[in-house]
């Protein structure tokens, strides 16, 4: 007899879902561990909303080491010790959603770098399932230099600005290895939320910010030469 169809449509489904989310996420993946990023999906969603894309693409040998250290201490402390999921962070996400909170924060640097080449912004279980299910290959592929390498370069600083380097010059007039020290953290100050935040800014929650960032700056370690994480 005829397979009945919804079986076909099933069969169909299956194999349209295993490449949509397996293989071109991990084909994607693959590549990007040797090939720089030519676009991220927010990207094109910024460019339609007219902000324009200003990008300046750095290798990592060309950040000073506070750069380093404030990616760190700014957005993922625990970011040597983890396999690209932070599961205590991750626990504690979790533990308030249940009792009625928003789903936010977990998010490790890895997270973000996954969310950005590979998902869409917004907040929603499913996304942050896709997250968790692609960081750890991620961090397995790229290593920990490469993650942080294209983390720092594809990030939201500000509208239509990507990468540090472009932060750099839009904020501060001058490329990213002539940064001081302070206008790095306040760089990083603006992460939460960068279409709203000035990193110029010295008052409100954004030097309340400032000061954290710095104060951590001071305790995060890097290896020596660019093994980030020793």
């Amino acid at each position: 007899s005829a397979r009945p169809r919804w079986r076909r449509w099933l069969k169909w489904a299956f194999w349209i879902s295993l490449v949509l989310f397996g293989l071109v996420p991990v084909g994607v993946i693959f590549t990007y561990k040797y090939v720089d990023p030519p676009a991220t999906p927010l990207m094109f969603l910024r460019a339609a909303d007219g902000l324009g894309r200003d990008w300046q693409w750095r290798d990592l040998d060309h950040f000073p080491v506070e750069v380093i250290q404030a990616a760190i201490a700014a957005e993922d402390w625990r970011f040597c010790d983890h396999w690209g999921v932070d599961v205590d962070a991750l626990r504690g996400a979790i533990d308030k959603y249940e009792h009625g909170g928003r789903l936010t924060g977990a998010s490790t640097i890895t997270m973000q770098v996954t969310r950005n080449i590979l998902l869409w912004p917004g907040r929603n279980i499913f996304r942050k399932g896709l997250e968790l299910l692609y960081a750890p290959v991620v961090d397995a592929v790229w290593g920990k230099d490469r993650v942080l390498e294209v983390y720092l370069n594809i990030a939201e600083w500000g509208p239509g600005i990507y990468g540090i380097n472009a932060a750099a010059n839009a904020w501060f007039g001058h490329d990213v290895d002539r940064l001081y020290p302070d206008e790095i953290a306040r760089l990083f100050v603006v992460l939460p939320s960068p279409l709203r935040w000035d990193p110029r800014a010295t008052t409100g929650p954004a030097r309340r910010r400032y000061d954290r960032v710095r104060r951590a700056m001071r305790q995060v370690r890097v290896g020596a030469g660019w093994a980030v994480c020793p």
